[in-house]
């Protein structure tokens, strides 16, 4: 007798089911976001963009029974901390434009490389 490689907990359908493009399109999207959120307030609204996507792509393969949901999973955890990241990096970095005041051009450059200098 025969016996099938199916780890705990699966059945046989789950090595048939299919990955959508939408799926994989959010994890590489999630994936690039990740250096994108060093960006302050731009890599902001890319984690934002990127979440929803996954967010959506999860969401269409939880209603389909024959599409994997490994992709989507991993693309919004990626996506979260994507979103967290830059969150972290757009504070840091209104503090210290705060710190710094209105000045003309060369007096914030100056400003932003001590801040930098000093942390």
């Amino acid at each position: 007798m025969a016996q099938n490689n199916i780890p705990a907990g699966r059945d046989a359908s789950d090595r048939n089911r299919r990955q959508s493009r939408l799926s994989i399109a959010a994890l590489v999207l999630a994936v690039l976001a990740v250096p994108a959120a060093l960006f302050p307030w731009l890599g902001l609204v890319v984690a934002v963009v990127v979440l929803t996507v996954a967010l959506i792509a999860l969401i269409r393969t939880l209603r389909s029974q024959d599409i994997s949901r490994g992709y989507p999973m991993a693309a919004v955890v990626v996506a979260v901390a994507a979103v967290a990241l830059a969150g972290i990096v757009t504070n840091g970095t209104v503090k210290q434009l705060d710190e710094c005041g209105p000045q003309d051009q060369d007096e914030l450059e100056q400003c932003l490389e001590d801040g930098r200098n000093n942390n």
